[in-house]
């Protein structure tokens, strides 16, 4: 199954639910109490899966490497899981507004390792898993960024808390401006910089630790950038190496 044409469905879904994402309103930040946000995108990923002639399973249990060997973690709980039954087919998980930030993407060098939530550890140990154990892998790895291209009310900002230290608390206008013009090209370059430097890796059947940038690995476990600005999709492919001009854009019309 090719990319675009997840692409172009979850277009098509969205745009099928739009009364129940109030046409774009239930990416802001209201919706993100009490879990408004996460419930009502639950149905938009079922449609998917049915229009993509997929299963479903939410939360689904991706266990990482054994610890000792490769420190990412114990497992991972995938938002979503597309699969036909037999082979993974799709991992998506959904950045709702106050996740799409640099916390999520890149380990800063001054926070500790237990407060380190760059969840693109999992993208490796899921390349691990496939490379080193011969586990399956997912045919796409796909991270959905919501990130408004508008101006919003203010939401929480983890990036300039005193325990991340990203930049300074001033800045967060320029974020509440528009948090995707602010984010959109920072988490593409965190992920650029993931996927080109070196990671390490022990061969199936044993033999020495390799190096590998993960760009090798991107015709077996693509990872995928879709941002949700409100009224477009953004398609960007570590294929590209998430660079801009081969970026796709869909226009979400929520009038359907």
């Amino acid at each position: 199954m090719r990319i675009e044409t997840i692409f172009t469905s979850l277009k098509a879904c969205l745009e099928q639910h739009g009364r129940e994402l109030k046409c774009g309103d239930l990416f802001l930040p209201d919706a993100l109490t009490g879990r408004v946000f996460t419930t009502t995108f639950q149905t938009v990923m079922a449609s998917l899966a049915s229009m993509l002639r997929l299963q479903m399973v939410p939360e689904y249990s991706n266990r990482m490497p054994p610890s000792g060997t490769y420190e990412c973690g114990e497992y991972q709980r995938v938002d979503y899981v597309l699969h036909d039954g037999r082979d993974l087919r799709i991992f998506v998980e959904v950045e709702s507004l106050d996740r799409a930030q640099l916390t999520t993407f890149f380990g800063h060098r001054d926070v500790a390792d237990a407060d380190n939530l760059n969840k693109l550890w999992y993208y490796y140990g899921t390349l691990v898993n496939h490379y080193t154990l011969g586990h399956p892998a997912p045919r796409y790895f796909v991270w959905l960024l919501i990130l408004p291209d508008i101006p919003v009310k203010a939401y929480q900002i983890w990036d300039s808390m005193p325990a991340y230290r990203f930049f300074h608390p001033g800045l967060n206008r320029l974020v509440y401006a528009s948090p995707y013009r602010f984010y959109d090209p920072l988490i593409k370059t965190a992920a650029r910089l993931f996927l080109v430097q070196g990671h390490d890796f022990l061969p199936r059947g044993g033999g020495p630790w390799t190096t590998r940038p993960l760009t090798e690995f991107q015709e077996t476990c693509e990872l995928v950038f879709i941002t949700c600005t409100t009224d477009r999709l953004i398609l960007s492919r570590g294929i590209n190496e998430f660079q801009p001009t081969l970026e796709q854009t869909l226009p979400l019309d929520w009038s359907e």
